[in-house]
C-alpha cells in the first residue's frame, strides 16, 4: 500500500518555511551558514565567547551526530 496521495499542499510547506525562518535568530542563522571549523572559530570570536576551539568543536560534533 502506497501513501504517496498523502502530501501536504505547496502553500502549507512554504508557511511552515516561513515559520520556520522566523525563528532563527541572526546567531543563529549565522550559525547554520557556518559549514568550517575555522568559520565557527570566527563567528565565536565575533561573538565574545570563552572558549571559542571549544565551542566549534562542539557543534561540529553535534552536526556530525545527526547524520
Amino acid at each position: 500500500m502506497s501513501l504517496k496521495h498523502l502530501t501536504l499542499p505547496p502553500d502549507v510547506e512554504k508557511e511552515e518555511e516561513r515559520f520556520l525562518k522566523k525563528l532563527l535568530t541572526p546567531f543563529e542563522q549565522k550559525r547554520a551558514a557556518a559549514v568550517t571549523y575555522a568559520e565557527l572559530v570566527e563567528l565565536a570570536y565575533e561573538e565574545n565567547m570563552e572558549f571559542p576551539e571549544g565551542w566549534a568543536e562542539h557543534v561540529l560534533n553535534a552536526r556530525n551526530r545527526l547524520f
